[in-house]
């Protein structure tokens, strides 16, 4: 700005007061280029309100502007967080996702089927073995329990427990989704 000559001039704490900040402020901003004294301890003040409010209104566009990006950023990860969510209950559906849930389930199951079938063996044994005293056909005996039992778990149907797990948690999942999609909208 073009200075005039019968500006007012006035010290930092005055211009401070005009500003609404205090003089140590009104230093800081001469430091960063943004207020201009005209001599040792005097500044114009006509001069100074205007660089000032300069500052203050670019400010204001750069934080309106920086609102505006984060506010797309934010907008981009909640669509990319849908389209994630919607991936996902697409890749279960199709089974070619199990939830953490289901595997759990599937497992504790397995386990304490095998559990089951295992301690049943020596129940189903020990008549045959109480007849014999021959170790090999004692050996031959429980090699065969075992072997059924570890067929067992071999043959164990998770496809059955995964179909009962989705069907208890299916009607859970279509209200957890609808309302999503109600919030969101």
């Amino acid at each position: 700005m073009a200075k005039s000559t019968d500006q007012k001039e006035v010290t930092a704490e005055e211009l401070g007061e005009w500003l609404g900040v205090k003089a140590a402020r009104v230093r800081q901003l001469k430091l960063e280029g943004i207020l201009v004294p005209s001599g040792r301890g005097k500044w114009p003040l006509q001069d100074n309100v205007s660089r000032y409010i300069a500052y203050l209104k670019e400010g204001a566009t750069r934080a309106s502007s920086v609102e505006a990006e984060d506010y797309e950023k934010h907008r981009a990860r909640l669509y990319k967080a849908r389209a994630d969510k919607a991936e996902i209950e697409a890749a279960a559906f199709a089974g070619e996702f199990h939830h953490g849930e289901a595997v759990s389930a599937v497992v504790g199951d397995m386990l304490a089927s095998f559990r089951a079938r295992i301690l049943a063996v020596s129940t189903a044994i020990s008549p045959q073995l109480a007849d014999t005293i021959d170790s090999d056909v004692c050996k031959t005996i429980l090699d065969e329990a075992l072997y059924a039992a570890l067929n067992e778990l071999v043959e164990y149907d998770a496809a059955a427990v995964v179909g009962r797990f989705n069907r208890s948690h299916s009607a859970d999942a279509e209200a957890a989704s609808e309302a999503d999609a109600e919030s969101v909208e």
